[in-house]
C-alpha cells in the first residue's frame, strides 16, 4: 500500500524495499493515487489498484488470490 505511487516511489519509500526483495514475483500496489510518472517501477507491477476505484478494488480479491494459488 502506498498513498501515493509516483517517480518519487523509487526514493525509499516502503514499495521501494519491497520491490528490491520480489525479484520475479508479482508486486500488486493498492494506492491512493497514481502520479502520471512511476520512473523506472513502470512495469514492475502486475497491477495498480487505485482504493477509491470500487470495481478495481472488487476485482482485486480475484487477481490476488489468483496470483497467490500459483506460488
Amino acid at each position: 500500500g502506498e498513498g501515493r505511487l509516483d517517480a518519487q516511489t523509487q526514493h525509499g519509500k516502503i514499495i521501494s524495499a519491497i520491490l528490491r526483495r520480489t525479484g520475479t514475483l508479482p508486486v500488486y500496489a493498492v494506492v491512493g493515487s497514481v502520479g502520471e510518472d512511476l520512473g523506472d517501477y513502470s512495469d514492475r507491477f502486475a497491477d495498480v489498484l487505485v482504493a477509491t476505484d470500487e470495481p478495481a478494488m472488487r476485482a482485486a480479491g480475484t487477481s490476488v488470490a489468483a496470483a497467490l494459488s500459483r506460488l
